[in-house]
């Protein structure tokens, strides 16, 4: 292949990777080889150091880890992130640009984390940019390779119009996400608020708007949910930040947590705080947590519980009807009566509850869906 035809398909694996998660890396590796480099990376920072995404291809996991951990997004710690949130967006920067002697050959960053990773070197460059956080493509290599050369840093600054293209399409898509689920709660009259990893509220259901307009139980405080006592607020702020790291939890918590916050009329009213599926590869922009305000009545409370399981887990009307009867401690056996079916279809259709949920144990599954009841 020659050198143009290479250029067009690492410009076209960018296009690709904004459709399909498992392309980022790919493409990633190919832009970095493309340019000389061993490394490519595509981060996302925000405030307060956050790093809400790390793509990097051919180094250890641990080494991505370590970065959010001693704080390598603080633009007073990386001189990398302090030139990129200074510098005009797409405008490439090395080395040589940005960094004195005495940063490199004594500083923190480069002289123990770049030299234990072999990092000592890169291109890096703002893509996008607001108030609140940065995303940035670099490519790195280490000391024996040396600074990049005029001919790297032209073929970097041509591709980097695609990378950005690619990933505003991909946040744009994940964007969309939220309404898409919005319109599927919608047409279930379920009230419910979807809120992205920061615990923002990206939007929600008519009949939560509804809710938020009368004041009377939840508000919104710089764009997150909010409840009227002080206790309430906090225990709902700390269900919503767990909830967007993830359905599972380190410590095997709940896939839901249930909130009982009091409004005007000091009755309780449960919020059902529930942790969406994520990718794999995510900018964070997709909806990470569903804040659902409870129904009264228990017909009502089913059809909601049913139809959760359909829109947050993608559960199939049968699997989520087999996750109730189980729920409700019917046996194998009995389900399949009631279902007509063979035993053997019921728990085939059992695992594949058990995975979407991420439960192992039957035990698993019916504490998880009690929380839902």
């Amino acid at each position: 292949m020659g050198k143009h035809e290479e250029w067009l398909s690492v410009a076209d694996d960018f296009a690709a990777a904004a459709l399909d998660d498992g392309i980022w890396l790919t493409a990633l590796s190919r832009l970095a080889a493309l340019t000389g480099f061993r490394c490519g990376q595509l981060i996302g920072v925000g405030s307060s150091a956050a790093v809400p995404f790390n793509f990097m291809n051919d180094i250890d996991p641990a080494a991505i880890e370590e970065f959010a951990a001693i704080g390598g997004a603080d633009p007073a710690f990386n001189p990398r992130i302090r030139a990129g949130l200074r510098s005009p967006l797409m405008k490439s920067l090395a080395e040589a640009d940005f960094v004195t002697r005495e940063e490199f050959e004594h500083g923190a960053y480069y002289n123990d984390y770049c030299r234990r990773h072999d990092l000592q070197f890169g291109c890096v460059m703002p893509m996008l940019r607001d108030a609140d956080s940065m995303i940035g493509l670099a490519v790195f290599r280490g000391l024996a390779q040396g600074h990049i050369t005029a001919d790297e840093r032209q073929v970097f600054d041509s591709l980097a119009p695609h990378v950005r293209s690619a990933v505003r399409t991909r946040i744009a898509l994940e964007k969309q996400g939220a309404l898409v689920l919005k319109g599927a709660l919608d047409a279930l009259a379920i009230t419910a608020f979807i809120c992205d990893r920061a615990g923002t509220v990206r939007t929600m259901t008519c009949s939560a708007e509804d809710a938020l307009h009368q004041g009377t139980l939840l508000r919104l405080h710089d764009g997150r949910l909010r409840a009227l006592q002080t206790a309430d607020s906090r225990k709902l702020a700390e269900a919503v930040d767990k909830a967007a790291l993830g359905p599972q939890s380190s410590n095997g918590s709940a896939l839901a947590t249930a909130i009982v916050v009091r409004g005007c009329d000091s009755l309780p009213v449960v919020l059902d705080v529930i942790p969406l599926p994520q990718r794999d590869y995510s900018f964070g922009f997709d909806p990470r947590v569903l804040v659902v305000l409870r129904g009264s009545n228990s017909d009502g409370d089913s059809a909601r519980t049913l139809a959760l399981l359909q829109t947050a887990y993608q559960l199939t009307p049968a699997e989520a009807q087999i996750a109730m009867q189980i729920a409700a401690g019917h046996a194998p056996d009995t389900i399949a009566r009631n279902r007509s079916v063979s035993v053997s279809t019921v728990r085939v259709q059992m695992r594949s509850v058990f995975a979407k949920l991420g439960v192992r144990r039957q035990s698993e599954l019916v504490a998880r869906l009690n929380r839902f009841r």
